[in-house]
């Protein structure tokens, strides 16, 4: 949840009740996905690991390939660079300067280990049975959980945490209307959008 913090270091979020609404919200959907991924049956989740992991695939030989095209146009650029006239010192100043800038990224370029080693690794992985679903459902839950930290144990087991319902949100909206300690907010927030949910 960096980028809610992240809203006032940019001193874009520091309005008070916008930024307790928007924590809420991020605090409604991390404990929706806690609980879908709870809910879901073994069959299920041994197909999303499937689903990821093809995903993962894809997106690496994607990133893969850009890497290779980005060093073409380099190539391209670098025999333009290479045949460039230089009437003086400066024009051959100028030459070696931008022979320098396309070597030093050629050089980064060049270095495929890290994300051929992620591709080998995910296009050898063998998903397959209940046993591999539950192995991918408990690293994701493990995750997720270790992100909300302690204020998802105070809810577990009390509110269904997919559900916030307007109730709780009108709760909130009022006591975010009533003074706050620390000076006036930077701005009168506009009326917040309603989760969906029960109103009971």
């Amino acid at each position: 949840m960096s980028n809610l913090t992240d809203l006032i270091k940019d001193g874009k979020g520091t309005d008070f009740q916008q930024w307790a609404l928007r924590c809420a919200r991020s605090m409604g959907q991390l404990a929706s996905q806690i609980a879908g991924l709870e809910k879901l049956s073994a069959d299920e989740a041994l197909k999303q690991a499937q689903e990821e992991n093809s995903m993962a695939v894809a997106s690496l030989r994607t990133q893969l390939a850009h890497r290779e095209e980005y060093k073409n146009r380099l190539a391209t650029m670098m025999c333009k660079v290479l045949h460039m006239g230089a009437p003086s010192v400066q024009h051959e100043a100028l030459k070696a300067f931008m022979k320098q800038q396309i070597e030093i990224e050629l050089q980064a370029l060049n270095d495929n280990g890290f994300l051929e080693e992620r591709l080998y690794l995910f296009e050898q992985k063998q998903i397959r049975g209940a046993a591999a679903g539950e192995e991918w459902r408990a690293a994701k839950l493990a995750t997720l959980k270790a992100e909300v930290g302690d204020w998802f144990k105070q809810i577990e087991g009390g509110v269904e945490p997919a559900l916030w319902t307007k109730d709780w949100l009108n709760m909130l909206l009022n006591s975010l209307s009533q003074d706050v300690p620390g000076g006036e907010t930077d701005a009168t927030p506009e009326k917040p959008q309603l989760i969906s949910g029960r109103s009971d």
